[in-house]
């Protein structure tokens, strides 16, 4: 059983600042994405450790994503609304 070790809200300012904060935490792992409330009917999806900086959520309709290692190590928490980008950076021990 895992608990929260730290929790850091990160300071996003643009997509590009955040695909840059994802790839620095995620480098050389394997996580598992979670988008939106789709997993509960999907699952997640197993990624590697690419992600594109073209990705729109206002176009996609996507508020919500979550980036989790596969370690279970840490987790990424993105939440988007009306242009507003909020991240949270949780590590587990």
């Amino acid at each position: 059983d895992k608990k929260i070790n730290s929790k850091i809200k990160v300071e996003i300012d643009s997509y590009q600042q955040l695909v840059e904060f994802i790839k620095e935490k995620v480098a050389g792992l394997s996580s598992y994405l979670l988008i939106d409330e789709e997993w509960k009917f999907c699952g997640m999806y197993k990624i590697s450790s690419e992600f594109s900086s073209d990705y729109n959520f206002d176009e996609l309709h996507s508020d919500e994503i979550r980036i989790i290692s596969c370690d279970l190590s840490f987790q990424i928490q993105i939440d988007y609304d009306h242009n507003k980008i909020e991240c949270e950076y949780i590590v587990y021990k």
